[in-house]
């Protein structure tokens, strides 16, 4: 508690969504480094932004990407991924079965942690990802049931709704990407425990320094990193 107690309150506070960041995401994580508990949630978390960047890589949206909690090799696709994100052990390439490996792992660590921040969030964004993955796959007249993923740790909400509303609406990519990033913002600030010097505020910053960031690339347009973000809102768009 100490520990967390220092760390907490050597952070900067994190601004609005559109501000900019108060730190980069590599100096956040060597801040955690020396808290091993904190470490292993920011790295949980930082996880799916590298998880992202991969895909966008092997589906040729981008050339590269610099790692957060992957290897190089990992990230670019030459290596394995590590064995809690292959399914049953096996090595694969396939981008349903590595995120829903990716949400299960997080929910589980959040359990044995008893850090709620992470149960919540990682079943917001199964909830999130399934809705909007069923509402895309009726429009190609294919089965929404086996695009779906770790279903068991979804959690609907009306935010879940407000998001599929923004995102139906949008007029793009870009534009349904950013809608989205507002949904989960407000989601953010409901799940985050603000000054409760825990876990599960450490789990809350992190996750909203890596908004900031995602914005704010998302917000160049041009750069690699963008390009690669803008993955997941194509893949998801109208």
């Amino acid at each position: 508690m100490s520990e967390l107690l220092y760390l907490l309150t050597s952070l900067p506070s994190l601004p609005d969504i559109g501000e900019k960041p108060p730190m980069s995401l590599h100096a956040f994580a060597e801040l955690v480094s020396e808290t091993p508990t904190a470490r292993q949630v920011v790295d949980a978390i930082f996880l799916e932004r590298d998880l992202l960047m991969r895909q966008s890589i092997l589906v040729g949206a981008i050339k590269s990407a610099e790692p957060l909690v992957l290897t190089e090799k990992q990230i670019s696709g030459q290596d394995d991924l590590p064995l809690f994100l292959q399914p049953e052990g096996k090595s694969g390439r396939d981008d349903d079965s590595i995120w829903g490996s990716y949400y299960m792992y997080v929910h589980e660590l959040g359990r044995s942690l008893s850090c709620e921040f992470l149960q919540a969030w990682a079943g917001f964004e199964v909830a999130l990802r399934n809705t909007i993955s069923h509402e895309r796959v009726k429009k190609l007249h294919l089965a929404p049931e086996e695009y779906l993923v770790a279903e068991s740790i979804a959690i609907h909400s009306d935010m879940v709704d407000a998001a599929l509303d923004r995102w139906a609406t949008a007029k793009d990519p870009h534009s349904a990407a950013l809608e989205l990033d507002l949904v989960c913002w407000e989601m953010l600030t409901q799940l985050g425990a603000w000054f409760s010097f825990s876990i599960d505020e450490i789990a809350a910053y992190a996750r909203g320094l890596l908004m900031l960031h995602r914005w704010k690339k998302l917000g160049e347009g041009s750069t690699e990193e963008s390009r690669g973000l803008l993955t997941y809102a194509v893949s998801t768009s109208p």
